[in-house]
């Protein structure tokens, strides 16, 4: 299992490693990182530490890859695509040969069977690799025509490229770009007045620098890990699809796990605890670009939220930070 969690904290940072190093701050002597709570009365509490700056962005890393899963949804609600359909119908400029069998759903599970040829690509030539201007499709027939020895849909597989697949299709089927429609289908109905989707680095005139290196955001991988927020957006996010109004086959798609080793649902982890004779299916998150870390989690049973970024890398840290909480909330110790 610990091998399945270290690979999402870590997957954007196996590539940073051959990356550019980004400008960065001197390291503090303080660990810096900001935490919000979100107590049984509804408030969040957000608390920084050392540098850490309130009200900022940072990046979320793979968590993006959630709010994608919840655009996928929401898109698939108003007719313009299923989770049952096949890359050869909602992607039919894709070469592959798999196009017939690999469908958004698999995609969505990190259960394709489409080998990761950028990564492949950056680890020979990361400068090159990283400076092409790629759409989403040109970077899935560029990097993914080629599959591992699993049939689609077999094994957990936890690669970046898939979401670039993802993003093509969401933007064909919504005939917008990746911003647009993250900003109706999940920022705007979940509350994140604070989040944004970016490429390259963190908007804004003044944003946080990571201390350490980083890898500049493709236009392609935004699905992959291109979306910008807070802590407390970050239970947001997690909150939104068990808010009032949203869909019970929804909520259901999004949680349950497709790969019980890794706790992998669509987009993210749902863990499961039964604390008391009752079930908690939690929503357990993490994310990963270089120095930039973050971590969520959400307990729908009693509505209580946490989340954590950091821009020095210390996943550790922010792990137990998060894994704390939990067996504070439910004195539940969790271990992998």
């Amino acid at each position: 299992m610990k091998k399945h969690l270290l690979a999402s904290a870590l997957s954007i940072s196996t590539v940073v490693m051959l990356a550019t190093p980004a400008l960065g701050q001197e390291v503090q002597q303080q660990s810096s990182y900001v935490e919000t709570r979100l107590n049984a009365e509804g408030d969040f509490v957000t608390t920084p530490h050392g540098a850490g700056r309130e009200n900022a962005l940072y990046q979320a890393g793979s968590i993006s890859k959630y709010a994608c899963s919840i655009a996928a949804l929401d898109l698939q609600r108003q007719g313009k695509l299923r989770l049952s359909d096949t890359l050869a119908d909602l992607l039919p400029g894709y070469t592959g040969t798999r196009a017939g069998e690999i469908t958004l759903e698999q995609l969505l599970r990190n259960r394709s069977s489409i080998a990761d040829g950028l990564m492949a690509a950056v680890r020979e030539d990361p400068q090159a690799t990283l400076a092409l201007e790629l759409t989403p499709l040109e970077a899935a027939n560029r990097f993914g025509t080629g599959y591992t020895g699993h049939q689609p849909g077999e094994a957990f597989e936890y690669m970046i490229l898939n979401w670039a697949f993802v993003q093509a299709i969401l933007e064909r089927a919504a005939d917008k770009p990746i911003a647009r429609i993250l900003d109706e289908t999940v920022f705007a109905p979940a509350g994140m007045a604070h989040s944004t989707s970016f490429v390259g680095s963190l908007p804004g005139p003044d944003p946080v620098a990571p201390v350490g290196q980083v890898l500049p955001m493709p236009s392609y991988l935004v699905c992959a890990g291109g979306v910008a927020s807070t802590p407390a957006d970050l239970i947001r996010l997690l909150r939104y699809p068990y808010t009032d109004g949203y869909p019970e086959a929804d909520r259901r798609a999004l949680e349950a796990v497709a790969s019980p080793d890794s706790h992998y649902a669509l987009g993210g982890r749902t863990r499961y605890f039964t604390v008391e004779g009752v079930t908690h299916n939690l929503s357990w998150k993490s994310g990963s670009n270089g120095a930039f870390k973050s971590r969520a989690a959400y307990d729908p049973v009693t509505g209580l939220g946490y989340a954590v970024v950091t821009n020095e890398g210390d996943n550790g840290l922010l792990y137990d930070l998060t894994a704390g909480w939990v067996h504070d909330m439910l004195g539940v110790e969790i271990t992998d």
